[in-house]
Formats: structure tokens, C-alpha cells, sequence
């Protein structure tokens, strides 16, 4: 006598049930999206004034090529006093700036790390939280 297994029956079916569901939301939301841009549809009320329709080159100047121009403009204002002044460090010089510390101490970097400062510290601050 054989025993046959229910299992792969329910596996068909829960798949065949998400993918019917998932259709269904997909065609649901398709029928939605239409249905709300209905009103795009609708004529102009009567009082307002008819306006002039939009030409490509209009549409084209307007929404790509003048934010491009701005963009240019505004990178070339930030990047032009860089340029302008040049570069003081050269490829394989050894760098000349002075060192920050962001955060660190408000004497300056030497302080930061100055053994006698350290040692009055103590077991103060730090990762255990005894100040």
C-alpha cells in the first residue's frame, strides 16, 4: 500500500493563491492609476482664459536646458577662485599644511598629545564613562 504525500498539493495551491493575489493587485492598481488620472481629462472651466500650448523646444528649454545652465554656472562660481589660484602642492612633495584635529582638542594638536596632560587625565572620560 503507498501513502502519498498531501504536501506538494498545498505547495501548488499557496503558490497558485500569491500568484493569482499578485495579479490581481497588479491589474487592481492598473485600474486605480487610471481611474484617478480621469480628472487630467476633464475640460477647462469656462471663465479661464485659453492658453497658449506648449512647443517641444519650449518644453526642452525649460526643463533641461536652463537647470543644466544653472548647474554649469554654479560649479564654475565654486570651482573658478580654486583654479584661479592654483595648486601650492605638487605630486610628490611632501605636504606642507598644518594638521587639524577635527573635535580635538581647542589647544591645538601639540597639546593633544602632551604626556603630561595625559598623565593628570587619568582614568577620566573615555569608553568608561567616568568623568
Amino acid at each position: 500500500m503507498s501513502h502519498t504525500s498531501s504536501r506538494p498539493a498545498r505547495t501548488d495551491l499557496r503558490r497558485g493563491l500569491a500568484r493569482g493575489l499578485v495579479r490581481g493587485g497588479a491589474a487592481g492598481s492598473l485600474l486605480a492609476l487610471i481611474g484617478l488620472s480621469a480628472g487630467a481629462y476633464a475640460d477647462e472651466p469656462v471663465g479661464w482664459e485659453s492658453v497658449q500650448s506648449v512647443s517641444g523646444l519650449q518644453f526642452f528649454l525649460v526643463l533641461l536646458l536652463i537647470p543644466l545652465g544653472l548647474a554649469i554656472v554654479i560649479s564654475l562660481v565654486v570651482a573658478l577662485p580654486s583654479v584661479i589660484r592654483g595648486s601650492s602642492y605638487e605630486n610628490g612633495e611632501i605636504w606642507a599644511g598644518d594638521d587639524e584635529w577635527f573635535g580635538g582638542p581647542k589647544d591645538g594638536v601639540e597639546k593633544g598629545t602632551d604626556p603630561a596632560r595625559l598623565e593628570s587625565a587619568g582614568e577620566q572620560g573615555g569608553a568608561g564613562a567616568r568623568y
